[in-house]
């Protein structure tokens, strides 16, 4: 993930079934990537926000990043 000035790498690791589609299997690691950012002090704060691109939101957490 590249922001405005930094570069945060999320290691995301899921048991998933084999039966789950290419879009579960995203929103799965969108939802969890969010996850971890919501850990983040600077998110965690309230002092950042994070949105996702279009195309990663209609997969992604609906929940807003800030606490």
């Amino acid at each position: 993930m590249t922001l405005k000035n930094q570069v945060v790498t999320l290691f995301c690791q899921l048991r998933l079934s084999e039966q789950e589609s290419s879009g579960e299997k995203a929103r799965a690691f969108i939802s969890d990537a969010m996850r971890q950012m919501r850990r983040m002090p600077e998110y965690r704060s309230g002092k950042a926000t994070l949105n996702l691109a279009d195309n990663l939101r209609l997969l992604g957490d609906p929940m807003p990043l800030h606490a």
